[in-house]
């Protein structure tokens, strides 16, 4: 039974502090779904685990062999800097025999004297070459040495060591 307060309503039947009233009302039915199901059911999550794992395995061999491909460039990089820079000492020795040959036939005077600023020219150029080329070497050395985890934080007399790759 329900029973209203004639105080909540006024004169002309309008209500004044609207009262409402909610009703509920909840059914639960458990069913199991899955039951007698087997044991696949009961096993899948051992199966999920091991397919996961089997990601991570392949992820992390992924990784190794791209760290080790990372070193390896690293370490040829480092070969042809050194290699790269004999050629230049090789260049530089030309330009130079070049200039003493120069300097002794202009000081004959079979030579005109824009010859031998020519040959001076290409020995600074081939002087500012092989300083860049020591630079490169010097770069490839540490990107070869931090790839094998050596910090710079560890400095110490084999980081300043030179590094000779061999065949």
């Amino acid at each position: 039974t329900r029973t209203y307060d004639r105080a909540l309503f006024n004169a002309n039947g309008l209500n004044q502090l609207n009262p409402t009233y909610s009703n509920n009302v909840g059914v639960g039915i458990t069913q199991p779904l899955l039951k007698n199901a087997g044991p696949l059911v009961n096993n899948a999550q051992i199966r999920i685990s091991k397919i996961e794992l089997g990601q991570s395995n392949e992820q992390f061999t992924a990784e190794v062999i791209a760290q080790l491909a990372n070193v390896m460039r690293a370490y040829w990089d480092l070969d042809f800097a050194i290699r790269f820079a004999d050629v230049q000492r090789q260049a530089l020795e030309s330009a130079r025999e070049l200039e003493r040959v120069n300097t002794l036939r202009v000081d004959v005077g079979t030579l005109p004297r824009l010859s031998l600023f020519q040959a001076q020219a290409q020995v600074a150029e081939r002087e500012s070459l092989l300083a860049e080329a020591e630079a490169s070497i010097i770069a490839a050395q540490d990107r070869l040495l931090a790839l094998m985890n050596w910090s710079p934080e560890m400095r110490n007399e084999q980081w300043d060591r030179p590094i000779y790759p061999v065949d």
